[in-house]
Order: C-alpha cells, then structure tokens, then sequence
C-alpha cells in the first residue's frame, strides 16, 4: 500500500543525502591535501609529473587548496603507480611517458644548462613506483628526480627501474630516485631490480649524496654497469665534517656493480659519515684503480657491523689489448684513510688483475683502527702485494701515516701473490718507509691460517709487527677466550660477548 506522505519524506531525504556526498566529491576534487597532513595527494603518474612545476611542494598545478594555514611543504603517494601503461610488460610507444624513447624527464630538470632544485618532503607511503624508463638522456643529473637540496625522502619502493643515462652529454650523476642529493635525509627506500648505465658518479638510489644528513634502512638489488665512480647505494656519500657526519643505518645491497674504476657496494667515496649495519652480497668489480666490498674510498669514517658476502674483483677488460693496471683492492675497502672499522666479516673472492690487494683493505694510511673483524675465502693479487688484512700501508699528503691499530682480527682465507715474497699475513706492501710503517701499526691479538697461507711473515720486507700464522686445530680448538684446553694465549683477550667460539672444530664468529 503506498503512503504518499511516506514517499515524499524518503524523497526528501535522498535528494538531501545525494546533495551532501556530490558536495563532498567536488570539495575532495578541489582539496589537494585531504587529510590535512601538509603534503598533496599524489594519485596518477599525470599529478607525479606535475610535480616539477613547485618543486617547494607548496600546489599541484598551481592548486594549493586545503592546505593548511602554513602551507604545505610536499608530497605524498596515496597509490602505486606504473610506467608501463599499456601493461605489455616492456617500456615502448604505448606507455603514456615513452616521449620518443627517451622516457621519463627527471623531475627539476628543465635543460642541460637549466636544473632547479626539489626542496620538499616526498613520502610513498610505502607504495611502489614500478617501471621507471629513462634512455639517452643527454644530460648530467639522472634519476625520478634531478637535483634536490634540503630535502626528505621516505617509505618508497622503486620497482624495476631502468635508467639508460648514455646519451653525448650525460656524464655524471645518475640514481634511481636523484641524481644528486645535497643536505637531505633518506628513510626506507626499497630499490628492486634496478638496471643502470651510466658515465660516471651513479648510484643505486642517489648519485652523489654530498653535505647529508642521515640514510636509514636502504636496500637495492640488481645491476649497475658504469664508467667510474660507481656504488650500491650511492657514488658518493659524504658529511659535512667530522662534527657533523652523515649517519647511514641498514643499508644493503645486493647484486652487480660493474665500471672502470672505483666501485664500491655502499658507495664510491663515503667521507665523514658513521655507518652502522650493512650487508653487501653479489659482486663488485672494476677495470683498474680501487675497489671494496663496502667503498672504494673511506676516509673520517666509522663503519660498524657489516657483512659482505661478495667477490671484490679488479679484473681485465674483456676484449681490451692493454694490460690492466690496478691499485688497491680489499674486501671492505680500496683505500682506507683515518677511519675504523669494526665488529664486520667478509666471506668471499678477493681478486685483483694487478696489485696491492689486502682482505680488509687495498690501502691504509692517516690514523685508522680495524677491530673485532674476520675475514674467510681467498686474496690474491696476479703481480704482487697480498695481505691478510691490509694491501698497502701509504703516507699521503693529507693522510700521513700516524697509527694503525689493528685488534681481535681472524683471516681463514688463502693468500697469494704472483711474486710470492710480496704476500704476508697482514701487510702486503709499504709504500711508507720500513721506519714508518714499524713506528705507526700497533698489532695484537690478531691471527691468520697458516694452513692456508703457509709460510708467510706477518709483513714484506719483515717488519716488526704483532700479529701469529696459527694453524687451522689451533685457531678452531678454543670455545671459550683463554681454553686452557688449547693454547691459552689463543684469543686470551677476545670478548665472548663479541665472538661466539662455536665448538672445537669452529674458526670464532661474530655474533
């Protein structure tokens, strides 16, 4: 039975009830920041690219309404987004930024004599940007991004980015998310299956991160194939000064780093900074000079629990007539300069085509500190200049020689030299004076496998040093620090609250 006056009152109250909710779509369509946070709603690729027109992070296209009173100061994702829009699954003229096959423009990035600086905030909300496609950009600062100052990024995966920065002129500078970073923070970023070429200063995440302030939980995996100056994470990562280091916290990579000189898998270069629990895995290599497992240069820096798990390898150029010349190869770092290293363990190749080739590092110099490290697999170098733990002991201008304390270090790795009286179960060279290098390394508490590198002096040239060749039974019988069972004065100083001595058939690990 109908009731008129029933239905004009449900009438009354659709029509009202339709009324509020088409209000609420056309003010959420006008609102860019609806949840009131400060940053802008970034929904499609369309609003990512017009980001690049307030690089501030103040509007979306000029819109800044339902920002706070204070402005908004960035961005945030509030979905995935993916490249591949035609979803065919390979970057081609269907995707909506083929733009000629060069793909994505990096945002800031207005010509190559004209770049502006992304200075905001841009959270992903831990949503994912999958199929990023550059190639050919022809020019400098490559990346989702260009150039950013004084900014913050953080909870965003990257998915599968494949950045071909080959052009004439795109020489430097080269990231998944930037191409050059300066004073910003970086705050769980997740690189997956990364595929970069590139000239020179690239980087997993961000080419050069210069002048920064902290990096924390950072992973990457995948293949960087370069010039020089190439990293896992970074090509450079460097604080302002020693009262104001750049603090990096779980990084990891793990992969293929390929170039001609100076890779590292954190980084090429890392300069006052404090890094803190990294693992490194894959392989890192190089045509010619300096390579490690962590950086191919470290200097005023601390680095803490890290695990690499690679081979480290300076090697020929396929296909190349000239014979490689290369420095400096170590299983943590190329060149260690006034910096520590400590509670970390390598497991892996240690290669080098040429010389100076050391299981912690290819080169040491200034004042530096290894402590409470293991190193196992193999070091060799084809010409000459092994040691167990350190290639080379180098004075330079800026980094005299002055002390070198090494403490708590096991190597259960074999170690070779193509001139066999220049390997050595610590230092394999010295480029300092006999004199020098005596006065500036304190050794103790520090051993090397004999059964595996036999008959082998602590140092060329038989340097007085610290430092015992104890063969395998003896390094492996002690379960507690000081076995009386064994030879007590076997690790009599070892904390077991560092190293865990396993059972009698164990080298001691760290735990």
């Amino acid at each position: 039975m109908n009731n008129p006056r029933y239905s004009r009152l449900t009438k009354a109250i659709l029509a009202t009830t339709v009324a509020v909710t088409l209000g609420q779509v056309a003010n959420a369509a006008a609102d860019v920041d609806i949840d009131d946070d400060g940053l802008i709603e970034i929904s499609t690729l369309q609003q990512l690219d017009l980001m690049r027109y307030d690089l501030a992070g103040t509007s979306l296209n000029g819109d800044s309404t339902g920002c706070p009173a204070t402005g908004c100061n960035g961005y945030e994702l509030v979905n995935d987004l993916d490249f591949d829009t035609n979803g065919n699954g390979v970057a081609d003229a269907g995707d909506e930024f083929w733009n000629n096959g060069e793909g994505w423009t990096p945002i800031g990035w207005i010509s190559r004599y004209s770049i502006s600086n992304f200075t905001a905030i841009f959270e992903g909300n831990s949503h994912t940007i999958s199929n990023l496609y550059m190639s050919g950009f022809n020019s400098n600062y490559a990346g989702l991004f260009s150039k950013v100052i004084n900014a913050e990024f953080r909870n965003i995966e990257l998915d599968s980015p494949k950045i071909l920065a080959n052009g004439i002129q795109s020489r430097n500078y080269v990231g998944s998310l930037a191409g050059y970073a300066k004073g910003s923070i970086l705050n769980n970023i997740s690189v997956n299956n990364i595929t970069v070429e590139g000239y020179s200063s690239v980087g997993g995440v961000i080419g050069s991160f210069k002048d920064a302030i902290s990096a924390t939980d950072i992973a990457v995996t995948g293949t960087l194939n370069t010039y020089s100056n190439t990293g896992g994470i970074f090509s450079s990562a460097m604080g302002v000064s020693l009262g104001s280091l750049l603090v990096l916290e779980n990084l990891s990579f793990n992969g293929t780093i390929s170039t001609d000189d100076n890779a590292g898998g954190v980084a090429s270069i890392m300069s006052f900074s404090s890094l803190t629990n990294c693992t490194i895995s894959g392989e890192v290599s190089s045509y010619g000079f300096s390579n490690g497992g962590v950086a191919s240069l470290v200097a005023d820096s601390t680095v803490s629990q890290c695990q690499v798990q690679a081979d480290v390898k300076a090697k020929q150029e396929v296909g190349s007539p000239f014979t490689t010349t290369s420095y400096f190869t170590g299983g943590f770092f190329g060149d260690m300069r006034s910096s520590q290293l400590t509670r970390s363990s390598f497991t892996g190749n240690i290669q080098s085509i040429d010389r100076y080739v050391g299981g912690v590092t290819g080169a040491i110099s200034g004042s530096s500190v290894i402590q409470d490290v293991s190193v196992s697999g193999n070091i060799n170098a084809d010409d000459c200049c092994t040691g167990g733990i350190v290639g080379a002991a180098v004075s330079y201008i800026d980094y005299d020689l002055t002390s070198v304390e090494i403490d708590n270090v096991i190597v259960t790795a074999t170690i070779n030299s193509g001139a066999s009286q220049w390997a050595a179960g610590i230092l394999g060279s010295n480029w300092a004076s006999a004199e020098l290098v005596e006065s500036a390394f304190n050794v103790t508490d520090t051993y090397w496998d004999a059964d595996l590198a036999s008959g082998l002096p602590a140092s060329v040239n038989n340097i007085p040093m610290g430092g015992d060749g104890k063969l395998t039974f003896e390094l492996q019988c002690p379960t507690v620090p000081g076995d009386v069972s064994c030879d007590p004065t076997i690790f009599a100083d070892w904390d077991a609250t560092v190293w865990d001595f396993g059972t009698s058939t164990d080298y001691p690990v760290l735990r």
